[in-house]
């Protein structure tokens, strides 16, 4: 069973924020952190689509500070089974930049869309409140 907004998937988003993290990481039993580290957008998004078991909540940092997309401490974060350095983090291609992701993701999370929708995700994952009277 999973839960949303494990403080391993904070640790998984936040890394290159708080690189003393990656102990934690390295004594977890399920492997190496290189491949335990976020890296990419558009693979994250795709794993949580296609993989039930990988539910990762997007935390506030995706809408209020780009810093935790960028490797600022120059951490050395390994490499992963890719092949690729683990750095910062790779950005769909609608973003220029790491502000302009956020900047994004806000606007999108702002959005009269959203607003109108947002009682649907409600209730599809706390599920619909029967308060047991009527307004």
């Amino acid at each position: 069973m999973s839960h949303y907004s494990t403080p391993g998937i904070v640790f998984y988003y936040l890394i290159r924020r708080f690189p003393s993290y990656l102990t934690r990481i390295q004594n977890d039993e399920f492997g190496g952190p290189p491949d335990r580290i976020f890296f990419d957008v558009g693979l994250t998004w795709q794993n949580c689509l296609k993989v039930l078991s990988d539910n990762k909540e997007l935390i506030p940092e995706f809408y209020l500070d780009s810093n935790f997309l960028q490797n600022t401490f120059e951490a050395d974060l390994g490499e992963n089974h890719l092949g690729r350095k683990v750095t910062d983090v790779s950005l769909p291609p609608w973003a220029s930049s790491p502000l302009d992701f956020t900047l994004k993701m806000r606007a999108a999370l702002e959005s009269n869309h959203v607003t109108i929708h947002l009682p649907k995700w409600i209730d599809l994952v706390f599920g619909h409140l029967q308060l047991g009277y009527r307004a």
